[in-house]
This record gives C-alpha cells, structure tokens and sequence, in this order.
C-alpha cells in the first residue's frame, strides 16, 4: 500500500488523469479552492502512497522550491495576462456580433478565474495546446457545412408542413 501510485504504474497514471481532469474543469469554471484542493490532495497522495515525495524534496533543497517557485509565478503571471487577452477578445467579438452595448468587463469580477490562470498554468497551457486547434477545426468545418445543416432543417420542416 506504501507504494500504490509508483511512478509509471496504472494507479499513478489513474490519479494523475483524475487530477488534471478536475484541475482543468476547476480552472475553466474559476473554481480556484477546488483546484488547490485538488492540487494538494494529489500531492499529498504521490508523498505518502507513492514514490514521488515533493515535500521532502522541498525541505531538503528550500533554495531551489524558492527559484522554482518564483519561476512558476513568473510564468504564471505572463500565461494570465495572455489567457485574459484572449478572453476579453473573444468576449468584445461576441458582444459586437449579438449587438450588446456593455462596458468593458470589470476585471475584479474576474478575480477567480484569473488567479485561477495563474495558479495552474501548466494545466491551462496543455488544455489550450490540445483544445484549440481541435475547437478551430470544428468550429470552420461547421461555418463552411452550416448551410447544409439549415437547409436539412428547412426541408424537413417543409416536408411536415406539406403532410398536414
């Protein structure tokens, strides 16, 4: 039982999917305590049940979790203010195209899920590296297709019009 999540084992693999699935849902949806949780759990989990001790490590070695951290904060203030870019674009395109007049958003309301960014950045980056090409590529195909989908329905409705 001391070792049941070994690195490279099934369990291992299992707690890490499980880990980074509710890492990235809480960080999309702003659910920053969640993800810490999460986080910490895991940790705590890999420290005790496996052979990957992080605490250990980080009170063996205090100069290096300092760089380290202060790396990881670094990075994670830069993927913030790239992520909220993103967002606030994306955002004012969508509200220019629904023809809604709404100030610009107040970035407190904002807090959880920015800090949410920053926090858990390395999942964020994967999620977007792996979701957005995908989301791209469905998101044309069906600008190009959305024709033939209307038209499906346009006849349909028709065809049950005429059947009256």
């Amino acid at each position: 039982m001391e070792t049941l999540f070994l690195v490279g084992s099934f369990w291992f693999w299992t707690l890490l999917t499980v880990a980074f699935t509710a890492l990235s849902v809480f960080t999309e949806k702003g659910l920053v305590w969640w993800g810490t949780f999460t986080a910490l759990a895991t940790a705590l989990l890999l420290q005790f049940y496996g052979n990957l001790h992080f605490f250990t490590w980080a009170y063996k070695h205090p100069k290096e979790l300092i760089l380290w951290g202060l790396a990881y904060l670094a990075i994670g203030m830069l993927y913030s203010v790239l992520k909220w870019s993103l967002f606030i674009n994306k955002k004012a395109k969508a509200d220019i195209r629904n023809s809604v007049h709404a100030p610009a958003p107040m970035v407190e309301y904002h807090a959880a899920r920015i800090i949410g960014w920053m926090e858990f950045w390395p999942i964020g980056l994967i999620w977007n590296v792996i979701n957005d090409p995908i989301r791209f590529a469905f998101e044309t195909i069906f600008e190009k297709t959305k024709g033939l989908f209307q038209s499906i329905a346009n006849s349909a409705y028709e065809r049950a019009s005429k059947q009256k």
